[in-house]
C-alpha cells in the first residue's frame, strides 16, 4: 500500500510537471508570437517608409523631368516666337522699303518728266530746234537700208563675199554698230559663219595702218558679242580664238592700246565664266603668256612714270629761282609717285551697250588697268 501510494504520489507530481512544462510552452509560444508580432510589424513600418521613400525620390526625380522638359519646351516655343518675330520684322520692314523706294522711283519719273516738259515748253534755243528739225528730217528719210536688220545683212554679205579692203572696212564698221545697239543682230551674226570669218581676218592681218582699223573694228565686234550671254560661246567655240587673242595681245602691247585693252577685256569677259576660267588655267602655255605680258606691260609703265618723274625733277631744278626747289621736288615727287595701278578683285560685270545707264561697265580703257584686272582674273578665279 505505501509503494501505491508513492506512486501515485510520483505520478500527480509528474502530471503537475508535465501540465506546467505545458503551460510554460504554451506561455513562451504566445510570447514568441507576440515578439513575431512586433517584429513584423516594425517590418512592415520599415518596408512602408522605405516604399514611401523611394516613391518620393521617383516621384521628385520625374517633376525635376518634367520641370527640365516643360523649360526647355518655353525656351524653345519663345525662340521659335522670336525668330518669326525677326522674320515678320524684316519681311514688312522690306516690303515696306521695296514701297517706299517705288513711291520714290514713281515721283521721281513724275519730277523728271515734268521738269522737261516745263523745261522744253521755256527752251528756246537754235540748237535745240536745229536738231528737232534733223531728226524729223532724218526721220522722213529713214529708208529700208538704214535699218539695223538690213545694216546687219549687206554688211554680212559683203563680208563673206567681197576681198575689197574698203568695202570690208565698211562692213565691219556697220557689223560693230548693230552689234552694239541689238541683240537680235548678235544672235544672228552668231548663228553663221561670220564669227570664224572675223578671226581668220584678224590672223591674215599685218601691223599696218589699214589692218590696224580692220583689226580694231574686229575686236569691237568680238567685244559686242562676248558682253551678251547667249552669244559669249560663239567666240569661245572658234578653234584658235584664245591663241589669235593672245597673239594680238603680244603683238599689240607698245602699239595698238585700243586693241590691247579690247582683247584683255575679252579675257576678262572669258574668265568671269568658271568653266572657261578653268579651261584656261589648265592651259599652261596661255598662263604663261598672260604672265608675261603682264609683267611687260608693267614694268613699260614704271619705265614711263619714271621718266616722267625725271622730266619733273629736272623742270623744277630749271624753275628754282621762283620757287624752293626743295618744296617743289618734293610736291612732285609726291603727286607723280611710280606705282602700278590696282584693279579691284570685284569689278563689276561687263553689260552690253543696249542696256542703258552711267553705273554699268563697258570696258577696259587704261591698258595697263586691263592686263592688271585679266592677272587678277586668272588667279582668283574659281575651278
Amino acid at each position: 500500500m505505501a509503494r501505491t501510494v508513492k506512486v501515485e504520489c510520483f505520478v500527480a507530481m509528474v502530471l503537475r510537471h508535465l501540465s506546467a512544462v505545458r503551460v510554460q510552452r504554451f506561455y513562451r509560444r504566445i510570447l514568441n508570437l507576440r515578439l513575431a508580432k512586433k517584429q513584423l510589424d516594425a517590418v512592415v513600418v520599415i518596408q512602408r517608409w522605405m516604399r514611401g521613400r523611394l516613391q518620393r525620390l521617383w516621384f521628385l526625380r520625374l517633376r525635376q523631368n518634367v520641370i527640365l522638359f516643360q523649360r526647355a519646351a518655353r525656351i524653345y516655343l519663345l525662340t521659335q516666337e522670336k525668330a518669326a518675330t525677326v522674320i515678320q520684322t524684316k519681311v514688312r520692314s522690306w516690303l515696306v522699303y521695296r514701297r517706299l523706294v517705288k513711291e520714290q522711283n514713281a515721283a521721281t519719273v513724275i519730277q523728271a518728266a515734268w521738269r522737261g516738259h516745263v523745261q522744253r515748253c521755256k527752251l528756246k534755243s537754235r540748237q535745240l530746234k536745229t536738231i528737232r528739225e534733223r531728226l524729223k528730217t532724218v526721220n522722213a528719210n529713214a529708208t529700208e537700208d538704214k535699218k539695223l536688220c538690213n545694216r546687219t545683212t549687206s554688211a554680212l554679205d559683203f563680208l563673206l563675199r567681197c576681198r575689197n579692203l574698203s568695202y570690208i572696212l565698211s562692213a565691219l564698221m556697220h557689223l560693230d554698230v548693230v552689234t552694239r545697239l541689238s541683240a537680235s543682230c548678235c544672235e544672228k551674226i552668231a548663228e553663221g559663219s561670220a564669227v570664224e570669218i572675223l578671226f581668220q581676218l584678224i590672223r591674215s592681218c599685218n601691223r599696218s595702218l589699214p589692218h590696224m582699223e580692220l583689226i580694231k573694228y574686229s575686236t569691237n565686234i568680238l567685244l559686242n558679242l562676248a558682253k551678251y550671254d547667249k552669244t559669249v560661246d560663239s567666240v569661245w567655240t572658234v578653234t584658235g580664238s584664245l591663241d589669235t587673242l593672245l597673239d594680238l595681245l603680244r603683238i599689240y602691247r607698245e602699239k595698238g592700246e585700243t586693241i590691247f585693252s579690247k582683247v584683255c577685256t575679252l579675257l576678262w569677259i572669258f574668265f568671269q565664266d568658271p568653266g572657261k576660267a578653268s579651261v584656261m588655267k589648265s592651259n599652261k602655255n596661255v598662263m604663261e603668256k598672260i604672265k608675261s605680258l603682264h609683267y611687260l606691260t608693267c614694268r613699260r609703265h614704271k619705265m614711263e612714270e619714271e621718266r616722267k618723274l625725271t622730266k619733273a625733277r629736272l623742270s623744277t631744278t630749271l624753275s628754282s629761282s621762283f620757287l624752293s626747289s626743295s618744296v617743289c621736288s618734293k610736291s612732285v615727287i609726291s603727286s607723280m609717285s611710280v606705282c602700278i595701278p590696282h584693279v579691284t578683285k570685284n569689278q563689276p560685270q561687263i553689260q552690253p551697250n543696249w542696256i542703258l545707264g552711267h553705273k554699268h561697265m563697258r570696258e577696259f580703257i587704261d591698258p595697263v588697268d586691263a592686263i592688271v584686272a585679266v592677272m587678277n582674273m586668272s588667279k582668283n578665279s574659281k575651278h
